[in-house]
């Protein structure tokens, strides 16, 4: 379907980025408007599903975007988008939970690569923490 085939215009676009470094601005902008492409159809496409399902699709736009904006060294707009990501509704379903980890890896890597540890440890503990549960034995 479209969506698919715009992200993977989008996926081929950013790995000529990483191959061709002296093209890179061409190569990512090319990636960013394929990505808008796949955004709009994977979202509000022909049949997105119920309200749940839209919820989960948009974390994974945002995810995506994150990635895209990551990988071209726009790193400010690439913590935005990963942040939106964590923030958005469709975060807090169990559909969503293997991009929001992703998601949070993404970002706390982003952070600690940039001198920004606390930053970095917050995102972990915020989102890539598992409490432990304290269960006891019935008598």
């Amino acid at each position: 379907p479209l969506p698919l085939l715009c992200a993977a215009n989008a996926s081929a676009s950013l790995s000529a980025t990483l191959s061709d470094p002296a093209r890179k601005r061409r190569w990512c902008l090319v990636s960013l408007a394929l990505l808008d492409d796949y955004a709009s159809y994977r979202v509000h496409g022909d049949d997105p599903g119920d309200a749940s399902t839209r919820a989960v699709l948009q974390v994974e736009v945002l995810y995506n975007r994150g990635r895209v904006l990551h990988t071209c060294g726009l790193l400010a707009a690439a913590a935005e988008a990963y942040e939106s990501a964590l923030r958005a509704p469709g975060a807090a379903l169990p559909a969503a939970l293997g991009l929001k980890r992703d998601t949070a890896h993404n970002l706390t890597r982003l952070y600690a690569s940039n001198g920004l540890v606390e930053q970095a440890r917050k995102t972990m503990r915020e989102h890539l923490t598992f409490a432990a549960t304290t269960t006891t034995a019935a008598a």
